[in-house]
């Protein structure tokens, strides 16, 4: 990536984000231990900053090297009671330990190089050229040696579980592990798959698989059982950390710490691929437990969610619409009729209900509502809090789009014949059909406030409209190519974003007199009340293809759907 002015991206156009965790001195790395509880940096001057990273409080700055020393790596012990501070290049040197919560020193450990600690925090290993060494952290001994590999050894990782060690061989694929119980070793020569010297090592979960990122990828060696066939790696190469997600389902990799990669391990799909913002500070780092992203900027530190697929099941139902509900949780409709709650803090689900015998089409009336039908099927709209249908609509032609107005007392209906219907819901009886001149309607939208409505058809043509009675209609010939996929009005009820099937995305404000303008895709974030909403610019989720999203009352959570799997997005920085 270029080292260039943020203002010449277009994906950093607006104002540059404002850290939670600011700080006057450009920082050179940053960590986040698997418990979360502790944000540290070192800053270029060699100042070692701790915060609590849930309050944002300041706990303790400690100068632990020069301005000049070469480039930091931390590392946090599992427990999250230590940091390890040692050089980032591929050299054994002094390693320093430090008290995670406290800045305080603990211990130093000599020629180490890719410091790593057992699961309870007590020992600390390294490698050495040929020797992977082990030190006790309470006694600061160090342990017996281990069978030795006869080459030189560069990357170190424990397991979860404590009962292994592996190291790799400099210059070549290979990995040895050791289990630790009888201090035997095995030799993984790695001639199968991606055959590159690895650059980064990592377990799953549970201890039974190792992940060894290369030059030219990343391979899966299985250390008890069979390789489970549906591990899928990714050819995009992983020179830097690798991490799994907590449940290891997902994995992440940060190459060359400006560009994060993170994709599903059984499907092979990508997820997101974010870049660290365009300066010469700016750089990513990524929790130890996989599940948050650090972004290093030049005024600070910010953390962001990594958001994982929803539901854990493999064979997920494809889900059709998202919502938020009244009360802020995230809803979810799938293609077999159910509908699941979840919890959008900590995206586990929190209850789900069944609507029989029908397809779901889309959530309205804050997510109280789902509007089931469409096509030759009538159009009903479930209560879901009542669990039962309040109302049932048969409208020929064939039914192509559909939306509810927000006072819920409208139904606008789009037609393949290119009309659209609206519906007293009240009265179950059709009020109007509009006729314009179009193909076949694919979007249809109301304004927040009702006032104005808006649909397209399948040749991209864009209608405005008053939005009680559809009156007063201005009509809008293509603009690009494809049709119009989806319809939305900013808060303000002032400008219609519409985004066609070719991927570009245009502004109306309404009237005849402006033509609409073709906007970026990822450049409108989340507005309120006609300011930018500051703790979305320059996240990941910006630069992400994520899109349409719809957010939460107060903003901190957005909720996007691609490819029938439905992901939670936090702001950075939300409290």
């Amino acid at each position: 990536m270029d080292m260039q002015d943020p203002s010449n991206d277009a994906r950093f156009a607006l104002p540059t984000p404002h850290p939670r965790f600011p700080h006057p001195v450009p920082f050179r790395t940053a960590a986040l231990p698997l418990d979360g509880s502790t944000l540290v940096g070192l800053d270029s001057e060699g100042v070692l900053v701790g915060w609590d990273a849930r309050t944002a409080k300041l706990r303790y700055r400690t100068k632990v090297l020069g301005p000049n020393d070469p480039s930091p790596r931390l590392t946090c012990s599992p427990d999250g009671r230590f940091v390890a501070v040692s050089r980032r290049d591929h050299v054994p040197c002094l390693v320093r330990i430090f008290h995670l919560q406290k800045g305080e020193e603990a211990r130093r450990f000599d020629r180490c190089f890719s410091p790593c600690f057992s699961p309870d925090g007590e020992l600390l290993a390294g490698t050495d050229g040929p020797h992977l060494r082990r030190w006790a952290l309470r006694s600061g001994a160090e342990l017996p040696g281990l069978d030795e590999s006869g080459e030189d050894l560069k990357w170190a990782a424990y397991s979860p579980q404590g009962d292994r060690l592996a190291a790799s061989c400099a210059g070549s694929p290979a990995v040895s592990v050791w289990t630790l119980r009888d201090r035997g070793r095995i030799l993984i020569p790695g001639t199968s798959g991606v055959a590159s010297p690895p650059t980064s090592l990592v377990f799953s979960p549970d201890g039974k698989t190792l992940a060894v990122g290369g030059l030219w990828g990343i391979r899966f060696e299985r250390l008890s059982g069979e390789l489970d066939d549906r591990m899928r790696g990714h050819e995009e190469y992983a020179n830097g950390p690798l991490r799994y997600t907590p449940d290891g389902r997902q994995m992440c990799a940060l190459i060359q710490h400006r560009k994060l990669l993170c994709w599903d391990l059984y499907s092979g799909q990508w997820l997101h691929a974010w870049s660290a913002y365009p300066s010469a500070e700016g750089i990513l780092e990524v929790s130890d437990a996989g599940d948050r992203v650090i972004w290093v900027d030049r005024d600070g530190l910010r953390i962001e969610r990594i958001p994982r697929v929803l539901g854990e099941d493999l064979d997920r139902h494809a889900v059709v619409s998202v919502s938020f509900s009244a009360e802020g949780q995230v809803l979810t409709a799938d293609n077999r009729g159910s509908v699941r709650y979840w919890d959008p803090a900590t995206q586990k689900e929190v209850r789900s209900i069944q609507i029989p015998s029908h397809s779901i089409r889309s959530f309205g009336r804050n997510g109280r509502w789902a509007i089931t039908g469409g096509g030759e099927e009538a159009v009903g709209i479930w209560d879901l809090l009542a669990a039962k249908e309040l109302v049932s609509v048969s409208s020929a032609p064939l039914v192509t789009s559909i939306a509810v107005s927000p006072d819920g007392a409208m139904l606008a209906l789009g037609h393949a014949d290119g009309a659209l219907s609206l519906w007293s819901l009240g009265e179950r009886k059709e009020r109007a059909r509009l006729r314009l001149d179009l193909m076949s309607v694919t979007a249809v939208c109301w304004s927040a406030d009702g006032t104005s409505m808006a649909w397209g058809d399948n040749l991209g043509v864009v209608v405005i409209a008053e939005g009680s009675s559809g009156r007063e209609a201005v009509r809008f010939m293509p603009r690009g190519r494809g049709a119009i996929l989806s319809l939305h009005f900013e808060p303000d009820g002032k400008v219609l974003i519409a985004e066609n099937s070719a991927g570009a995305c245009f502004a109306y404000e309404g009237t005849v007199e402006k033509e609409p303008i073709q906007i970026e895709k990822a450049s409108s974030p989340r507005f309120r009340d006609g300011r930018v909403d500051r703790r979305w610019i320059a996240s990941g989720f910006r630069q992400s293809w994520h899109r349409p999203a719809i957010f939460s009352g107060d903003g901190r959570y957005a909720i996007t759907m691609l490819g029938g799997e439905a992901m939670i997005w936090e702001a950075p920085g939300a409290e």
